[in-house]
């Protein structure tokens, strides 16, 4: 037997996927716990200087091999719980500038919305990667390592 949703959550799943950084920000805002952000921050840091330590234990790890290691190491990118902009709610506005509301025409909002997003998408390809920029809001609860990019992200930690 299928068990239907209820409607306000299909329709904050829908906002979300839409809008991920404006109910991040309001999340954030509201209920993240920020001294968890800071403890995970420190907590990854001590791994990472852990793991550089464990590599000059290791002998069959040449001195360029260890070098290379320890440099990508240090150069990883941390994104743990949100970004810092989403405490500034005109930041947060000006991300969506371009996106525009129906009131009562729930479709055109959507498409319209799709529309923003592919061109956002498609200016980017040209462009050099911004290391900085976050795939997903803090309101996703995941966390993982982007060998493409060289970053560890953690969303969405210890919610409140």
């Amino acid at each position: 037997m299928m068990v239907q949703k209820l409607r306000w959550h299909g329709c904050v799943t829908r906002i979300n996927s839409l809008m991920p950084m404006a109910t991040s920000s309001i999340y954030v805002r509201h209920h993240f716990d920020h001294e968890a952000k800071a403890q995970v921050e420190e907590m990854i840091s001590l791994i990472m200087e852990a793991f550089v330590e464990l590599l000059e234990e290791e002998d069959w790890l040449t001195a360029e091999t260890k070098a290379f290691a320890k440099q990508k190491v240090h150069s990883m990118n941390q994104k743990i719980g949100y970004p810092d902009y989403l405490n500034d709610t005109r930041a947060v506005d000006k991300e969506y500038q371009r996106y525009v509301f129906y009131p009562g025409d729930y479709y055109r909002t959507k498409f319209q919305f799709y529309e923003v997003y592919q061109k956002d998408i498609l200016e980017r390809i040209r462009q050099p990667v911004d290391r900085d920029r976050w795939v997903a809001g803090a309101a996703l609860v995941n966390a993982f390592y982007s060998p493409n990019t060289n970053e560890i992200s953690e969303l969405g930690i210890m919610m409140a």
